[in-house]
């Protein structure tokens, strides 16, 4: 079945590892919605550079940007369908990992070192708060992994 390629049966593996990481796709999938992809495809570059701090040109950028994050949120939700099924979406956990920590690792290299250090007010606080966010996420998703090993 082509669902097995990417998902495994976890027998051991009580309901509430599988409830705990529904939540955290289900909080991934909220997060990624309303504070990046649809902020990316349908804010004007004006307002998005009152909330970023700063907006690449052209705008084509952001909005395929903003493209990328609502086809991850596509695979997030697939992943939610999956563990609600009793199986573990290996491949969508491993693309969180991937996905969530280098962004996290980019980003705080950004706010210390690169453009965003140059950051203050709101778009300061949303890089920090996305660091956390985007760290907290990664590792859920690694101790939903560990629990499933």
């Amino acid at each position: 079945r082509f669902v097995m390629s990417y998902a495994a049966p976890v027998p051991d593996l009580h309901a509430e590892p599988l409830r705990s990481l529904s939540w955290v796709l289900r909080f991934k999938v909220g997060f990624t919605l309303a504070v990046w992809a649809i902020p990316m495809l349908l804010l004007p570059a004006s307002m998005l550079e009152a909330v970023v701090g700063f907006v690449p040109e052209p705008m084509l950028w952001v909005r395929l940007l903003g493209w990328a994050y609502l086809a991850l949120c596509v695979g997030y939700l697939d992943g939610l369908r999956i563990a609600q099924r009793g199986m573990f979406p290996r491949g969508v956990v491993l693309m969180g990992i991937v996905s969530n920590g280098g962004a996290a690792v980019l980003l705080l290299l950004s706010r210390l070192f690169g453009v965003a250090s140059e950051l203050q007010g709101l778009p300061a606080i949303g890089v920090w708060l996305s660091i956390v966010v985007l760290l907290a996420i990664t590792a859920s998703l690694m101790v939903a992994w560990v629990r499933a090993r």
